[in-house]
């Protein structure tokens, strides 16, 4: 912890006391840069760490969310031996048997994370955690080149490792996708700066698998031949957005060296907490899980309202006998949506003992919460609207024919012939 007491030491002899001022100056109205701090794997990495029989064995990580059990994290062994994410555990088993399953350690991970947070506080307020493994931060004032932008990356992966006690990679560019692609592409090194204006010439030598686009997509994209990502950015930009939709359009814009450099900042926030009080105790599960569900919808407004994203649940029973019983879950990654609070709900509602009438029930969310723009699972929610639309209107046209659903394109607005204005095509 001595570089928090001392402040950690520049290339050029500035301390970090005196480079927030002293660089942020002549850095001023120069292009926004971020770097993307990255704890690889820090689910296994974490139990490695803490148990050394561990390392260098077969390990996966369960998911620590309702439903089937399958596959959350892994280690290299896992992968070798041909385990993947998303696998249930009963498939990973039949093709690694010698595999060991954990448990997921949410709270820990989360702890990690906080970690990793206070360290990159130090440098900039301006910081946008990612999930539980990226973070971003704007390094705008805090170097004015690029040599010392290559002191700042060595630097924030070497304290986040002593400070977290794990592996990090730092990828630094002009953009947040961008600054993360870095952080996947380097592996043999701790560090990596991406030059300005190298942005296109970088990654369109990499493989299309680096695009954030779905997996269907992806593999699309392998079948039509177009495996680098510089083969994607040369098709006719007409055609992206209905042929690999609003998510191939967001990575058309990044293969062409176009990317966000806007962050959002987050900051813990205080608990938003729903009670029902029974004048008359109940004892019909069916009936309680009604009244969870409606606790749920009204912790899901105010999260909805505010732009917050709930990472910590909380249920709590008070019985007629005066007993009360909390059960807590932490999530890997925050969520807002009512139907996915409810489901991990319902999950709190079965691990509890009951030993008599209940009284009161409460339900509370707590977490990482944005306090600009907008919530990021707003935008995913929208992208996935727009992919259901879409996949509407394909089953439609498989239906009755292609030339069913046509498209209308502006041309001169404001001519004043009424066909130079407009044209309706083919979707």
């Amino acid at each position: 912890m001595s570089d928090r007491a001392s402040g950690s030491r520049w290339a050029d002899g500035r301390d970090s006391g005196s480079r927030a001022s002293g660089s942020r100056a002549s850095a001023r109205g120069s292009r926004s840069r971020i770097a993307c701090v990255k704890l690889p794997h820090v689910a296994v990495a974490l139990e490695e760490r803490d148990n050394g029989e561990l390392v260098d064995r077969p390990l996966v990580i369960e998911a620590p969310q309702p439903g089937p059990r399958v596959v959350h994290d892994l280690s290299r062994a896992a992968h070798l031996a041909g385990v993947k994410p998303g696998m249930t555990l009963t498939q990973a088993r039949k093709v690694c048997p010698e595999l060991t399953v954990l448990p997921a350690r949410v709270e820990a991970y989360r702890d990690t994370f906080q970690v990793m947070l206070e360290v990159l506080s130090e440098y900039t307020p301006d910081i946008e955690p990612a999930d539980l493994e990226h973070s971003w931060m704007v390094t705008k004032g805090l170097t004015s080149s690029i040599v010392l932008e290559r002191s700042l990356a060595q630097e924030l992966a070497g304290r986040v490792r002593r400070e977290v006690g794990l592996a990090s990679r730092v990828g630094l560019a002009h953009g947040k996708l961008t600054s993360r692609i870095v952080t996947q592409y380097v592996e043999q090194q701790d560090a990596m700066v991406l030059p300005p204006g190298k942005e296109r010439v970088f990654l369109g030598g990499l493989s299309t698998r680096y695009l954030p686009m779905p997996s269907d997509t992806l593999r699309l994209l392998i079948q039509l031949g177009l495996t680098k990502i510089h083969q994607y950015a040369t098709l006719p930009s007409r055609g992206i957005l209905p042929r690999f939709g609003y998510g191939g359009l967001r990575a058309y814009e990044l293969a062409h060296g176009r990317d966000d450099a806007r962050l959002q900042p987050w900051q813990e926030e205080p608990p938003i907490e729903a009670t029902q009080v029974f004048l008359d105790p109940i004892e019909d599960l069916a009936c309680l899980h009604h009244h969870v569900e409606s606790l749920v919808a009204r912790v899901a407004k105010p999260l909805a309202a505010r732009f917050q994203m709930a990472g910590v649940l909380t249920l709590a029973i008070e019985f007629e006998d005066g007993d009360t019983v909390t059960s807590r879950r932490t999530l890997v990654e925050p969520v807002v949506a009512p139907s996915v609070l409810l489901t991990h709900a319902t999950a709190l509602m079965k691990d509890m003992e009951w030993r008599a009438p209940i009284e009161r029930v409460s339900f509370g969310a707590q977490g990482l919460c944005p306090t600009i723009g907008r919530q990021l699972e707003l935008f995913r929610q929208e992208h996935e609207a727009r992919a259901g639309v879409e996949q509407t209107l394909e089953r439609i046209q498989r239906k009755y024919g292609p030339e069913v659903i046509q498209q209308g394109h502006l041309l001169e607005p404001a001519s004043a012939l009424p066909e130079r204005r407009a044209y309706i095509a083919q979707w």
